[in-house]
């Protein structure tokens, strides 16, 4: 069954057509992924579905009585509650049941005729998840890394943390369509694993903004993509979508070749008889000429940039090296080096001092000793620039020293077009001042790259100019980034950040990324250079996992009697007419709940340690 139908839908603003004519569906536990450049009106779709905004023309049907739950870029959340207050407010209508059944449940101490009342009420509440929500709110908070910080106010999170937080209201509802705007950017390599099982496991629809090829290949099963106003649909998922549209692309070149070939046969036709004895046969060539519909040439609406880091100068061999080096508590480094032409990326838990790693090479520390004659480029998370009034013509010319012309030209290198070349850099989009902080990048001069999370703002496509550029580098780089498929195609070696220290992986970097299990202690991420370990260590925590394995185990057989046992006292409730003898079973199924909320809490507990 079509949860949402869209016909003919278009949206205008004065300065912009942003789409017209998108006509698709999205049906019952379908997951989608919504992909296009930046600008090409991905999230003002999300908008008219959520009821946020109004669509210029064309109809948007929604199911009857449909349940939406939306993550926008921009989240509302109060400041002055705690993050277990903003879940728990997702079930306030379970609260007004509750309430009923305790009500009824006194009522029926003097009337037996409340009893099918009763019973209506508690088999309403287990319906809409009354004895689940607490437990899955706790899983939610888990996988997104936020279960620790559950009492903490809401004005006391980071930005990044307060996404996660915005994305666990949205998850615990689990609504009949869930509607997900770039959900990874502030999410770690386990949350993002985590996010993939839960989109592919959840019964809710899911439609998907998102640059993360690794959630694109493995949790969607069909791409939309916006591409000149209009919306084409792949059924399969990245990876089919890719094989697809470079097929795509082979038959329109083929397509686009031959109607030259006979556009410029019959212009040639045209010009050499339209004066002579041919001339009517000319004239019937040119209405032919005006009837051709042209096709628009293969790769029109595609990113045309190169992105060329390597007009440098040359650096030393030797470009960091770090020794006993402790920062704020979050880690230490007893021997690190960097050498010319390492591309090391850099990945490990929110939290765990990523960022801080890097601020720390920028800002000099008498722990870390720099190579000759180095010239280092930062591409900040927060893309900062010296003058944020100014516009992206004026800021090229006060750093650079490029007249207009120049400046121009550059940005329209990088898909800004004339009238946005005069943006106030203050009002760029995300992914416009990801793609200006490049051009800025790469007019630096750098031989020493080093970015935090480069993927966050940028568009699939542009993502890809950005890798193949990267891979071309003839400098050195180290990138923090959460995006695996971008790792993989850009780096040679990889610092892996776990429980206060770096691990380097010099060798097999694509097979450990393809093995890493996105957990802090992952068996899989313990085995490489295991040999240097020591055998006993090795010995204590395989056993200790074995004795955890064991209580899982025993915690799973008492939940599962737990909850026979709940079941058991609810037929009971059923074909009793006693009202005190139904308050005692009531109570007594209150107590086995509340038991079976502690195991599932002790069993989530030994869970997350074996993962």
């Amino acid at each position: 069954m079509a949860l949402v139908s869209i016909s003919n839908l278009g949206k205008y603003f004065p300065e912009n057509k942003i789409f017209e004519d998108l006509s698709f569906s999205i049906s019952e536990n379908e997951k989608i992924g919504l992909i296009g450049k930046n600008g090409s009106g991905k999230t003002t779709l999300f908008k008219i579905i959520a009821g946020k905004i109004e669509p210029s023309k064309g109809k948007v049907h929604k199911a009857k009585n449909i349940s939406i739950g939306y993550l926008s870029q921009k989240f509302n959340l109060k400041e002055s509650g705690t993050v277990h207050d903003e879940l728990i407010k997702m079930f306030t209508h379970l609260n007004e049941v509750y309430e009923k059944i305790q009500k009824v449940s006194l009522e029926l101490k003097r009337d037996n005729t409340k009893k099918a009342e009763l019973q209506n009420l508690m088999d309403k509440y287990e319906r809409l998840g009354g004895y689940r929500y607490e437990t899955k709110i706790k899983q939610v908070m888990g996988g997104l890394n936020i279960l620790q910080f559950k009492d903490r106010k809401i004005r006391t999170l980071s930005g990044g943390e307060k996404v996660r937080v915005a994305l666990a209201k949205v998850l615990v509802q689990e609504p009949d369509l869930i509607l997900l705007d770039e959900p990874t950017n502030h999410l770690d390599l386990k949350s993002i694993n985590w996010l993939g099982e839960f989109i592919k496991k959840t019964k809710s629809a899911v439609f998907l903004i998102s640059h993360n090829r690794y959630l694109l290949k493995n949790s969607i099963t069909k791409i939309a993509e916006i591409v000149n106003k209009d919306i084409k649909i792949y059924r399969g998922n990245y990876d089919f979508y890719k094989k697809k549209k470079q097929n795509d692309l082979e038959y329109r070149k083929k397509r686009y070749k031959k109607q030259k070939k006979k556009v410029e046969k019959l212009k040639a036709y045209i010009r050499k008889y339209k004066a002579g004895n041919r001339a009517t046969m000319a004239k019937s060539r040119e209405k032919m000429l005006e009837k051709i519909s042209l096709i628009d040439k293969p790769g029109k609406f595609e990113y045309n940039v190169e992105l060329n880091f390597n007009n440098f100068e040359d650096s030393g061999n030797d470009i960091l090296k770090i020794n006993s080096l402790d920062v704020e508590n979050l880690f230490s480094i007893k021997e690190l080096n960097v050498f010319k032409n390492d591309k090391i990326g850099i990945i490990g838990k929110n939290g765990c001092g990523k960022t801080t790693l890097l601020n720390t090479i920028i800002d000099g520390n008498k722990n870390i000793s720099y190579g000759k004659n180095l010239k280092i480029s930062y591409f900040r998370q927060n893309l900062d620039f010296f003058d944020e009034d100014i516009h992206m013509v004026d800021y090229l010319n006060e750093k650079y020293f490029l007249d207009e012309d120049e400046a121009r030209e550059y940005l329209g290198y990088f898909d800004f077009s004339q009238d946005e070349a005069f943006k106030i850099i203050r009002n760029l989009s995300g992914g416009e001042r990801a793609r200006f902080k490049l051009l800025d990048m790469i007019l630096e001069s750098p031989n020493l790259i080093i970015m935090d999370e480069p993927t966050n703002h940028l568009d699939i496509n542009f993502l890809e100019v950005l890798e193949e550029g990267l891979k071309k580098f003839k400098g050195t780089l180290i990138v923090v980034s959460h995006d695996l498929f971008f790792l993989k195609n850009v780096i040679n070696k990889l610092w892996f950040m776990n429980n206060k220290k770096i691990k380097e992986i010099k060798y097999d970097v694509e097979k450990f990324l393809d093995n890493f299990s996105y957990t802090s202690t992952s068996k899989k991420t313990m085995t490489n250079n295991s040999s240097k370990k020591d055998y006993k260590k090795q010995k204590k925590q395989r056993n200790r996992r074995k004795q955890m394995k064991r209580r899982l185990k025993v915690y799973e057989n008492k939940i599962e009697n737990i909850e026979k046992s709940i079941k058991e006292l609810e037929n009971k409730m059923q074909n009793n007419h006693s009202p005190n003898k139904l308050e005692e079973l009531y109570l007594e199924k209150e107590k086995k709940h509340k038991k079976l909320l502690d195991m599932m809490e002790k069993w989530e507990y030994i869970k997350e340690k074996l993962d």
